[in-house]
């Protein structure tokens, strides 16, 4: 006998789905909403992921020890932030429309751990001073952002 235990089985995520039931029978029998949500999903990560990569870069591009400006990154930081809170919120709704599915795969909650990584990166890069540090903020980022890339894109071939 072979001890395999789902996420699924236990009672959180069983009250969850079943709590979900109403959307996820919405989703999957209309196209138009199920697609509505995954490009509002692929939409935000674009503009949240690729703002987030050019303040990245204006940070890495500038010689290591000199002092930059938080200026330079401010406006793509703050879209990158609002487009975020779209990510997050269209990532629940098609984590909702099957959770039973989503709670059982690892890459799901290996891509939950990188997304967490990102929020705590994102906000420890706010106080960070200037130079080396900064610049660590920075690469981390870049890292974080292929790697939850990198998953979503496992999540969505199977």
């Amino acid at each position: 006998m072979s001890l395999v235990f789902k996420t699924s089985d236990f009672g959180v995520v069983a009250s969850l789905a079943s709590w979900a039931e109403p959307w996820r029978g919405a989703v999957s029998h209309s196209v138009v909403l199920s697609t509505g949500v995954l490009f509002v999903h692929l939409a935000a990560l674009v503009c949240a992921g690729g703002f987030s990569l050019v303040a990245d870069y204006e940070i890495l591009r500038r010689p290591a020890g000199r002092s930059s400006s938080a200026l330079s990154t401010q406006g793509p930081r703050t879209i990158a932030a609002r487009a975020l809170v779209i990510l997050l919120a269209s990532g629940a709704a098609l984590f909702l429309s099957d959770v039973a599915a989503f709670a059982d795969m690892a890459t799901f909650w290996l891509k939950m751990g990188l997304v967490a990584l990102l929020l705590v990166n994102a906000r420890a890069s706010i106080s960070a001073p200037a130079g080396g540090r900064c610049r660590l903020h920075a690469w981390l980022s870049v890292a974080l952002w292929a790697g939850t890339l990198a998953l979503g894109t496992m999540l969505m071939s199977g």
